[in-house]
């Protein structure tokens, strides 16, 4: 498994962001592929709601990115914020 040990730790969101530009979808077209509300996706982009395992299986499919992945991101982030 490969590890994600950044110097910054900064919300999930910034990837999926980042993916979604890369792969030139909206964040409408990407919260119906994810089967989300477009304010509970932007809570999970701006960090105000975590990626649950459901959600980060999501991801996986949407964006091909390892459900493993999301899961340590989301604990490295939440870690920095003092969130248990």
């Amino acid at each position: 498994m490969n590890e994600y040990n950044p110097d910054t730790v900064t919300p999930p969101g910034d990837t999926i962001k980042d993916l979604l530009e890369e792969k030139k979808i909206t964040v409408q077209e990407f919260s119906m592929s994810m089967g989300l509300t477009i304010p509970r996706l932007l809570g999970i982009i701006e960090g105000r709601e975590s990626i649950t395992e459901n959600i980060a299986k999501r991801l996986q499919l949407s964006l091909g990115v390892p459900e493993d992945f999301w899961i340590a991101r989301e604990k490295l982030y939440r870690d920095s914020l003092g969130d248990k």
